[in-house]
């Protein structure tokens, strides 16, 4: 009885830790990867930084460019807004030790693509890059230089 009793609590202690465990399971890469009939689309990246204590002033564009880079490679950032094929705008605002960060993003003829709020800057720099890869890649294979309507 005592082997009974020891078998189900190993049963059980394994189904209860069960959901954990697939908690905690790596979870796929859902960025896709650019066309190879594209070039990189290009993104202008644009913040704003706001709060009550002096580091809340820091330019985010930079620490937004270095996300992009480790996380999305297949996109080129421009300081150039006129060759922008996308623009994100952050919006990253700090109160003591409360942060939001709330990100839109633009099609280059301005229509706004997405907007969402909270989560870290990284986070919302994977998921515009999720979308912009993916809008990029529906669109004809042309370059990524704007139209000049020359």
């Amino acid at each position: 009885m005592k082997s009974y009793c020891v078998c189900c609590a190993s049963i059980f202690l394994t189904l209860a830790l069960l959901p954990i465990s697939i908690g905690f399971a790596a979870k796929p890469n859902l960025i896709p990867t650019l066309a190879p009939s594209h070039e990189a689309p290009r993104v202008y990246l644009d913040s704003a930084s706001k709060g009550n204590r002096w580091a809340a002033a820091r330019n985010q564009s930079i620490e937004m460019s270095k996300d992009f880079g480790k996380t999305c490679p297949d996109i080129k950032i421009t300081v150039n807004p006129q060759m922008a094929n996308y623009t994100i705008l952050l919006n990253h605002i700090e109160v003591g030790f409360s942060r939001n960060n709330q990100m839109q993003i633009a099609a280059q003829n301005g229509d706004q693509m997405s907007i969402a709020e909270g989560g870290s800057i990284a986070a919302r720099v994977k998921s515009a890059c999720i979308i912009i890869l993916t809008d990029w890649n529906k669109q004809p294979a042309t370059s990524t230089k704007p139209a000049t309507g020359q």
